[in-house]
């Protein structure tokens, strides 16, 4: 094993060898290697993570490459309000007692903070991709900051919620920025969290090492359910509820895909209405495993309350 700090060049991408970001051990398992990059398990807290990790400069360049392949359908006729994310704003403001506030952390182009605004809340976005915060700026009107959570000096206890869809698993240090996160809370205020699961069926029995959720090098960590409780603890939260949901039955190989000038190949829309009433027709089993604490969804689905 290299020496933790080590950079390589993947690639021609600049990488560096880390430790555990949860617990900082040194003692891993490795689970597969894809692309020169090394899934490994940390045999303490069995918290996953890929190593080498590129660096941030390596990351910010895939985001810019990739960003004009992604769909601006968000800003194209009226506001559609899905009704998960009306049923994840309602119980924000069920633990923070208030729809006040909110940060998105890594909000793209807005399009959470958009839903959350018609709904009563008022809006603030960190995006690290200046293209996309530009268009959340200047088409949708919102305040979006640019740059990573905690480099913004943000006003402590100065939001009653905070957000991170699909986001911890982009985080070199998770538990760092959930602490930055902790500290724009007041005592009382509420988090939410959707990240892949690792633990999920999809990955352990049906696609495996080939499961398109973790096998980018630009995700940096993987959680389960148990890993991310333990990071939100640690971070200053405490758990209020946790379920996972979904299959995310997809095997598309996004780090190829970096190679292909177009990108990744489309889906056709007859798979993706199948991938959709599946999602749907096992909602109720997988909420059903969730309450028994058999987490077996692909996606987690996480609240937190800030400890008093």
């Amino acid at each position: 094993m290299a020496d933790f700090g080590q950079t390589v060049i993947i690639d021609r991408r600049e990488a560096t060898y880390v430790p555990c970001p949860l617990c900082h051990s040194s003692e891993v398992e490795t689970l597969f290697v894809r692309h020169q990059f090394a899934y490994q398990r940390c045999c303490r807290c069995q918290m996953v993570r890929v190593n080498p990790q590129l660096t941030a400069a390596a990351i910010k360049a895939l985001y810019r490459k990739g960003y004009e392949s992604k769909s601006r359908f968000h800003a194209k006729g009226p506001l559609l309000i899905p009704s998960q994310q009306r049923r994840i704003l309602a119980k924000l403001a069920d633990i923070a007692n208030q729809r006040g506030r909110l940060l998105d952390v890594g909000c793209f182009e807005g399009q959470f903070l958009r839903v959350a605004q018609a709904l009563g809340w008022q809006v603030v976005g960190t995006e690290i991709s200046t293209m996309a915060a530009s268009f959340a700026r200047e088409t949708c009107g919102l305040d979006v900051r640019i740059g990573a959570l905690e480099t913004l000096a943000l006003p402590a206890h100065s939001f009653d919620a905070v957000t991170f869809h699909d986001v911890v698993e982009h985080l070199p240090q998770p538990v760092h920025t959930l602490a930055e996160a902790a500290r724009v809370l007041p005592p009382g205020g509420a988090l939410y969290i959707w990240t892949p699961n690792f633990d999920s069926l999809t990955r352990r029995l049906i696609l495996g090492q080939q499961w398109g959720a973790v096998i980018f090098p630009w995700h940096l960590c993987y959680f389960t359910p148990a890993t991310l409780t333990r990071a939100i603890e640690q971070a200053g939260f405490e758990l209020v509820s946790i379920t996972t949901r979904n299959w995310l039955l997809d095997r598309r190989d996004r780090y190829l895909a970096l190679q292909n000038k177009a990108g990744l190949p489309p889906r056709s829309p007859s798979v993706l209405r199948l991938h959709r009433l599946l999602d749907r027709a096992s909602h109720p089993f997988f909420a059903w495993a969730s309450d028994r604490g058999w987490h077996l969804g692909a996606q987690i689905g996480l609240f937190a309350r800030k400890n008093r």
